[in-house]
């Protein structure tokens, strides 16, 4: 499933969903009473809440089909949350993710540089918006890869994930992503303060790097510097259209305030819909303030608009125990490497989910489940004694 992530539409699907059915065929023992816990039953609500909302959505058409596929990710995190993987396991799986990303980068960089495409975008992850939060999420986990070697690797192996880490980051600033970009900046700079606690050469390194990258793509006005100024200088505050597209999606929860739409019916909201609903509020539709369009262009805004109160309230309340989990499992000096790595990849990981959904919509399938995967690596280890190695 990992390696045709990025690449393949329908394998990664039917070996995501075998291995889910073979987990949970192979791991009843688990559905025991005994064993969940308050995370799960949040989980289990996370799972079903498309289910719900699809039976109340204000608008038929696609809300079945977009609960099946939402439900996936959170039954992925419950799954890998229980696994027991050994830590050269997860070492193996994590690297996988770097490898098969590369690969299907290399594809597309070939592609871009041909003019076959106008830009960068990740077979099966698709848009480019949405490739760059896959490579952002990468990135996060291939800086901590390279924060994490041991004094006594061979320094051939520590040179290849720094050369990974500017390769990704590199990917992420040509994608001319500004919500990806934010969080990779945003990632370098926590992960430089976190490792304080081991050395303060990290945040120096980090911050000097991340001025004099700013600086060089600023003089050089690079497309995403362009592309910003451009927008900044027109008024839209470098956003683009995303404020009529949100006002739109804020529109359809006014209408539609407890269910929503129903999972990927936000492009349902036409201009006609849209004129009517306003005008039931005694106002008039005009292109300078809305926007019909497939997707709400933010985690936020998009959940609220297909799933209303009772979606976003679920959502982000899982969301926040993990948060809540990744703050009071923080790792300590004497934790073993593995652990800071599994930590640090799921602390990035929800930093892009959170400040890039601020501007895109994360959580979406691929990059969805990517993101699921890291953070339930991680999870599945806090159950255990951290500071266990295993063979």
């Amino acid at each position: 499933m990992i390696l045709a992530l990025p690449s393949l539409e329908a394998p990664k699907t039917i070996f995501l969903v075998l291995f889910i059915i073979i987990f949970l065929a192979t791991q009843r023992t688990i559905l025991s009473l005994k064993q969940i816990t308050v995370a799960d039953y949040l989980l289990f609500s996370w799972i079903i809440v498309g289910f719900i909302v699809a039976k109340f959505a204000g608008i038929q058409n696609k809300e079945w089909g977009g609960a099946v596929n939402a439900m996936l990710i959170p039954l992925f995190l419950f799954c890998l949350k229980h696994c027991q993987f050994n830590d050269k396991e997860m070492g193996t799986l994590l690297i996988s993710v770097i490898i098969s990303s590369l690969l299907a980068s290399s594809v597309s960089v070939w592609l871009l540089y041909t003019h076959q495409k106008n830009a960068l975008e990740l077979n099966s992850v698709g848009h480019v918006n949405h490739s760059s939060i896959y490579l952002c999420i990468n990135y996060a986990l291939a800086l901590a890869f390279s924060l994490t070697q041991k004094p006594t690797d061979l320094w051939v192996k520590r040179l290849l994930f720094i050369t990974i880490v500017l390769i990704l980051g590199s990917l992420v600033i040509i994608s001319d992503s500004r919500g990806s970009t934010l969080a990779m900046l945003i990632i370098t700079i926590t992960y430089g303060l976190i490792w304080i606690k081991k050395s303060k050469t990290p945040l120096v390194l980090f911050l000097l790097a991340s001025v004099l990258i700013s600086s060089e793509l600023y003089l050089s006005k690079t497309s995403i510097v362009q592309k910003t100024l451009s927008e900044t200088s027109s008024g839209s505050g470098g956003l683009s259209e995303r404020i009529k597209i949100w006002n739109s999606a804020l529109l359809i929860w006014r209408h539609n305030p407890v269910f929503g739409l129903g999972i990927k019916n936000f492009s349902q909201a036409t201009q006609e819909k849209q004129a009517h609903w306003l005008n039931e509020e005694n106002k008039t539709y005009t292109d300078k303030l809305y926007l019909p369009y497939p997707h709400g262009h933010s985690l936020y805004f998009n959940t609220l608009a297909e799933q209303g109160i009772i979606g976003v309230s679920v959502i982000f309340f899982n969301l926040l125990t993990i948060c809540y989990f990744l703050y009071r499992y923080r790792p300590k000096l004497e934790n073993e490497p593995i652990y800071w790595l599994l930590w640090l990849a799921a602390f990035g990981t929800m930093q892009v989910i959170l400040i890039n959904g601020l501007f895109n919509t994360t959580l979406h399938h691929e990059h969805g489940i990517l993101s699921v995967l890291i953070i339930g690596l991680w999870w599945s280890r806090i159950k255990l004694p951290i500071t266990t190695r295993h063979s």
